[in-house]
């Protein structure tokens, strides 16, 4: 049995077909042409079509000194709305994102607000120590190097809600 069941139609091999998609964990676990039993079951409806959670890789949600731009909570609400289930932050905010404290700050901000599933960055610039501070205090994140634009590292955090 799984814990959810998606019935309707999705695409698999490049054909739309009509299926059951069966989550356990928070993961897709089987994918079946014939119905799937779980705990819920979801019938999507005629004319629609199950699709995966986009990701958004590069987003500014700034709080913080910026609150009147975007927040981590209005920013992840309409990620989610949008069919966005995963959102990278940008460091560059008001503080920057390149002290453990502030790192800190985000982590625990993100952990109250979020809505979405998403990464956080860490602004590199003549700062490394920091960086690993911050990486030696956060045991709940495993780190990835990325280059984009500048050095930074990036965390990747995934919530409980349901990911598809």
């Amino acid at each position: 049995m799984y814990d959810l069941v998606l019935n309707g139609k999705f695409l698999k091999d490049g054909k739309l077909i009509e299926g059951s998609i069966g989550i356990l964990n928070g993961k897709i676990s089987r994918i079946s042409l014939g119905e799937l039993k779980g705990e819920e079951t979801l019938k999507i409806g005629r004319g629609q079509v199950i699709l995966p959670g986009m990701i958004d890789i590069h987003v500014h949600l700034r709080d913080f000194r910026q609150k009147p731009k975007e927040t981590i909570k209005t920013g992840t609400m309409a990620a989610l709305h949008g069919g966005i289930t995963t959102v990278f932050d940008m460091p560059n905010t008001d503080p920057p994102i390149r002290s453990a404290e502030t790192f800190r700050l985000r982590e625990e901000a993100f952990e109250r607000k979020a809505y979405s599933d998403y990464a956080l960055s860490f602004l590199i610039a003549g700062n490394c120590d920091e960086a690993k501070q911050s990486w030696l205090t956060s045991t709940k994140y495993s780190w990835e190097p990325q280059q984009v634009g500048y050095t930074r590292r990036t965390l990747r955090k995934t919530s409980s809600a349901h990911r598809i």
